[in-house]
This record gives structure tokens, sequence and C-alpha cells, in this order.
């Protein structure tokens, strides 16, 4: 049997500006801390629910891996 992957958000800090869209539109996933975005709670990222996550990061600092 073979199971699927396990995905997770990854945020590349030297991308990041801060501007705050992630925690805007998905509260529960981020928040800015130190002029930068911060990954709340990996488990609470649903791939099926959040596939869209990285289209809201103007600059590409986030990806699903």
């Amino acid at each position: 049997m073979k199971s699927d992957p396990i995905l997770t958000l990854n945020i590349d800090y030297g991308l990041c500006a801060g501007c705050g869209a992630c925690a805007e539109v998905y509260p529960m996933l981020f928040e800015i801390r130190d002029e930068k975005a911060w990954i709340i709670d990996y488990t609470k990222f649903r791939f099926e629910e959040h596939k869209d996550v990285p289209t809201i990061c103007p600059y590409r600092a986030i990806t699903i891996e």
C-alpha cells in the first residue's frame, strides 16, 4: 500500500518582505513577527483546503514541499 507524501509549508525568509498578505488571508496558519511571516501551527495545514497558499504571497516566499 502506497502512502501519500507528507506536504508542509515552507517560508523562504530571504524572499519574505513581511507584507502580511498570508496572515490576512490565512490567520490560522500565519502571523507576522519581527517583520517576517511565521507559520503558527504546521498541523493545521491541509493541502486540499490550503493548496492556493503559495499564490497569496506576492514575493513567492511560501512554498509547499
